[in-house]
């Protein structure tokens, strides 16, 4: 900001000597050429000018403020290690001031924890004496205590012996009472439960008596009711041969798996002739499987059934 203020300063006197140079030459040139005064030869007034080039003026002004930043920057530098060692000085001041500081401190310290160690074990001194009178005082206090616990358990066990020996009398005439009323009890529940249980041994017999006949029955309904299903289902399939083939009773044997299908037939006996049989045995195949029994307990692989032609 300062450089510039000085070039401008810098033209400004130039242009300031420029017109004075000229104002001289203009004087000097108009007493030569004026009027000489009459009767007298007037005096010669010889000015001499010399011409200044701006740039010597702009040079010798740029040296000038070259020269003058130098001395400022020199008495700056010079400045500032003044300043730098008057820090320096006062930091070193300080930091003697903070050692001798730290030395007082450090010293201050260590009478203090010289006073608190004094202090401590007078204190713990003070403290052993407590506890060993208070030691004293509860061993002494233990020893009561142990008389009188002693004092007190042989009363104790002398009591519990006394009531350990009614308590056993007690407990004999107890155990002998309950095991005369055990005994009592013991036969008059036995002879409950055998009553009981001839009570309930006759009624469970009779009650599977009961339910033999009644699956026996059942059985032989079912029984019946599957033969019926075994015949319908054959004779559904059943083409009768004509009135003009002799025809009668005709057992047949089969065999059966779980499936109801027809694994064997075999002819038991037959009043009628071959056409007849056949017409018998074709129904046979042609109605397997053969259909389910009402109950698994009726199912017979091996099934006899009688056929007899009607018209």
């Amino acid at each position: 900001m300062k450089q510039p203020s000085i070039m401008r300063s810098s033209a400004a006197i130039s242009v300031l000597l420029h017109v004075v140079l000229f104002g001289l030459l203009g004087i000097g040139f108009a007493s030569c050429t004026g009027p000489v005064e009459r009767g007298a030869e007037a005096p010669a007034h010889v000015i001499q000018a010399a011409a200044v080039e701006p740039r010597e003026v702009e040079t010798y002004y740029r040296e000038r403020r070259e020269r003058e930043r130098e001395r400022l920057q020199a008495r700056e530098r010079e400045q500032r290690k003044r300043l730098e060692q008057e820090r320096r000085r006062a930091e070193a001041a300080a930091q003697q001031r903070q050692a001798r500081q730290k030395r007082e401190q450090a010293a201050e310290a260590h009478r203090q924890a010289l006073l608190q160690k004094e202090k401590r074990e007078a204190a713990e001194a003070r403290r052993l004496q407590e506890q060993v009178k208070r030691n004293e005082a509860e061993r002494e206090r233990k020893e009561r205590e142990a008389r009188a616990e002693r004092q007190r358990k042989e009363q104790e066990a002398r009591r519990k012996a006394e009531q350990e020996r009614q308590r056993k009398e007690q407990e004999a005439r107890r155990k002998a009472e309950e095991q005369r009323q055990r005994k009592e009890q013991e036969a008059r529940r036995k002879a409950e439960q055998e009553r009981q249980r001839k009570e309930q041994e006759a009624r469970r017999l009779a009650e599977e008596q009961r339910r033999l006949i009644m699956r026996k029955r059942q059985r032989a309904l079912w029984t019946r009711q599957y033969a019926g299903l075994l015949r319908a289902s054959i004779e559904r399939q059943w083409k009768k041969p004509p009135r003009s083939v002799r025809g009668g009773d005709c057992v047949l044997k089969l065999r059966q798996d779980e499936d109801g299908t027809v694994l064997d037939l075999n002819v038991v006996s037959c009043d009628g002739d071959l056409l007849f049989v056949r017409s018998v045995e074709e129904a046979v195949w042609k109605a397997s499987p053969l259909p389910a029994p009402p109950s698994s307990e009726v199912f017979d692989a091996d099934v006899e059934l009688t056929f007899r032609q009607k018209y």
